[in-house]
C-alpha cells in the first residue's frame, strides 16, 4: 500500500497503522465516505492479512467505524442504549454492556448511538446477552 498508493506521503513512523490511516485519509480526500474507504481498504489488504480497525473520524465524532479481518472485534451496547463499546476480548466489557455481537471478517460497521435499537434488531440472531457481571 505504502509504495503503490502513497509514494508521495512523508511518514513519521514505520508502523502499519500509519500506512492504513494515510491510505484512508487519501481516499477521504478523493471524496469517498469512510465506509467506502474501508471497503476499498479491504480489497487491497486482501484476505491473507490480519487487522482490526476501530475509527473515529473527526468529521463525524458521534460515529464509530469498524472493520476486521482475522482479528476479533466485539461490539457491545449498554443497557441504557446510550453507549457503544468495541473491544477485542469479552472480558474488556466488564459491567459496561448487557449485550454484544462479534463482527465477522470483512464486515464494515458505521455505529451511531442514536441507531442502537435498529442495529440490535438487525443483529438479533448474533447477539449474546450478558446476565451476570464479568469476572
Amino acid at each position: 500500500i505504502k509504495n503503490t498508493y502513497l509514494p508521495d506521503v512523508k511518514f513519521t513512523s514505520s508502523t502499519d497503522t500509519e500506512v492504513i490511516v494515510q491510505y484512508l485519509a487519501l481516499l477521504r480526500k478523493q471524496g469517498k465516505s469512510m465506509v467506502e474507504a474501508l471497503e476499498e481498504f479491504k480489497k487491497i489488504a486482501g484476505s491473507k492479512s490480519q487487522w482490526g480497525l476501530v475509527i473515529i473520524d473527526r468529521t463525524a465524532p458521534d460515529t464509530i467505524y469498524t472493520a476486521t479481518n482475522g482479528s476479533p472485534l466485539l461490539i457491545g451496547f449498554s443497557a441504557q442504549e446510550d453507549e457503544i463499546l468495541v473491544v477485542s476480548e469479552r472480558i474488556a466489557f466488564e459491567k459496561h454492556v448487557n449485550c454484544f455481537f462479534p463482527s465477522n471478517d470483512n464486515e464494515v460497521f458505521e455505529l451511531k448511538v442514536n441507531e442502537i435499537p435498529q442495529l440490535k434488531e438487525k443483529m438479533r440472531d448474533r447477539l449474546t446477552h450478558i446476565t451476570e457481571p464479568q469476572k
